[in-house]
């Protein structure tokens, strides 16, 4: 199965680097970037909690609201349930659902990472699937580091940095 990003699209390593350059970019155009560095995620998303649902027009029940109309997402092991029926016949495992059991019992990349407590493992759909969800920090985070200090010690250093793609 080809990807849009396979054949059209960045790398996560090509798009931190980027991203850098966008940001110093931003800020010498005026543009006011308050905090580079990123705040821990204590919560991925609503489909690693149990109290958040998505209904669709026919009572099916899911735990992410990609999943419904999707036909990827059709199977039974996808949806918590239906509306219609009683509910001792919902699947309380249903994908997603059981994201920090797995997490713990390391069944993903993410367990050993630095970055976990930071960004939570990302998107719980995407692993399940089989791509890692981590975010551009963790290809750049020296460069947001780096970035950061500069914007609340000594901001005047950013006129010194060369401008993307201003070489004219």
């Amino acid at each position: 199965q080809v990807k849009s990003g396979d054949e059209i699209g960045l790398t996560k390593e090509h798009y931190a680097e980027l991203e850098i350059e966008w940001l110093i970019y931003a800020m010498n155009k005026g543009f006011s970037v308050e905090d580079i560095l990123p705040d821990r995620s204590y919560q991925q998303c609503m489909v690693v909690m149990q109290d958040s649902e998505v209904y669709d027009a026919y009572g099916n029940i899911y735990p992410c609201y990609e999943f419904s109309y999707t036909p990827m997402y059709e199977k039974d092991e996808y949806k918590i349930g239906n509306i219609k029926l009683s509910a001792e016949t919902y699947n309380k495992h249903a994908v997603t659902r059981d994201w920090f059991d797995d997490l713990e019992a390391g069944k993903s990349w993410c367990k050993e990472c630095n970055f976990l407590p930071v960004c939570g493992g990302g998107c719980p759909k995407k692993w399940y699937q089989g791509e890692p969800g981590c975010p551009s920090f963790k290809f750049n985070m020296e460069d947001r580091m780096a970035l950061q200090y500069v914007l609340k010690h000594n901001a005047e250093l950013l006129s010194n940095v060369k401008e993307y793609g201003d070489d004219r």
